[in-house]
């Protein structure tokens, strides 16, 4: 038997049924668009974090090699300046390490008019501080004038001296040698005299004045070789 209710209900179920799928295929339809647009916002957001990460990342190491090279400029700026400060103290030291070379080689000859202490003096007020390399040459070309003016007079005295000593030595040698020939005339004179047919006591009186002028010769001798050895 036909029921048209049942029938009607069935279409109207089918009806709702298929409203309900077409909504439903909707709501996925729109939450998979929204799940794309959020994919793709979230992939661009990534992106944009990335490429701005390499950024800051260049930027970070340029700026990195930026502060290297300005600190390796500043070591080198500083070596530079310590390499000229070293070499303007050098420049300084020079005159002063000329003079005082000069003073060791000819001290002897100058010690007493110039001692160590003025020279260093010298240096202290002349080649100090606060004077500059010129002034400083200008002092130690004056110093070493005076030092070498000394030197040449104290040399030629050295010499006169030297000289007049070997004068010395050649007449105390030359007397030397005639007080040992007159010694030995006198010698021969006391066998002469010991030989003479004379009186024994004139003989003796003889000997005895050759003998007491022989042992005169002696001592003269004696006090000019050790003026000889001493000279």
């Amino acid at each position: 038997m036909h029921d048209p209710a049942g029938e009607l209900a069935k279409i109207v179920f089918l009806i709702f049924l298929l409203l309900a799928l077409g909504g439903l295929v909707w709501w996925v339809i729109w939450l998979l668009g929204v799940f794309f647009s959020a994919s793709v916002n979230v992939t661009k957001q990534v992106g944009a974090a990335i490429v701005d990460w390499n950024a800051r990342r260049v930027e970070a190491n340029e700026q990195a090699a930026l502060e290297t090279a300005a600190v390796q400029r500043q070591r080198d700026e500083t070596a530079r300046q310590e390499r000229a400060l070293a070499h303007e103290r050098e420049k300084l030291h020079e005159p002063i390490a000329q003079l005082q070379a000069y003073y060791a080689e000819v001290e002897a000859y100058v010690r007493d008019r110039y001692p160590a202490a003025i020279i260093t003096a010298f240096i202290r007020y002349e080649m100090g501080e606060g004077k500059t390399v010129r002034e400083r040459w200008e002092a130690c070309h004056r110093m070493i004038a005076q030092l070498q003016a000394l030197v040449v007079e104290r040399m030629e005295e050295r010499r006169r001296q030297v000289a007049e000593r070997e004068q010395r030595r050649q007449q105390l040698a030359r007397r030397i040698r005639e007080i040992d020939e007159a010694i030995a005339g006198l010698h021969r004179e006391i066998s002469l005299q010991q030989a003479s047919p004379l009186d024994v006591e004139i003989i003796e009186q003889e000997v005895a004045g050759i003998r007491l002028r022989i042992r005169e010769l002696q001592i003269e001798r004696y006090e000019l070789t050790e003026e000889l050895n001493r000279v």
